[in-house]
């Protein structure tokens, strides 16, 4: 989807997926999980709560599926760092 990814610092990355909140959108990766509709209410909850501070945003992936994910919700700090990718490793 189109955005911006950052290295935040604290070991894990944030996006920033809403057009006009960064000055240069790459396309950020991600993956797509599909959760049983009976189980959605309970894991959009959960995921909700993890993501606290975080916007939840409808986002069209490449393959044109409509899917939820968690933009950061206005300016980015100083600090975070924008990257390609998150691998968890070359990012810390």
């Amino acid at each position: 989807m189109a955005g911006r990814l950052f290295d935040t610092g604290y070991g894990w990355p944030a996006a920033c997926l809403v057009d006009g909140e960064v000055e240069v959108l790459d396309l950020v990766p991600g993956w797509v999980v599909e959760v049983r509709p009976e189980s959605l209410d309970d894991v959009l909850h959960l995921l909700d709560q993890v993501e606290d501070g975080f916007d939840r945003v409808t986002v069209t992936t490449r393959a044109g599926e409509a899917a939820w994910a968690y933009s950061v919700p206005s300016g980015v700090p100083d600090t975070w760092v924008p990257i390609t990718a998150w691998t968890g490793q070359g990012e810390r």
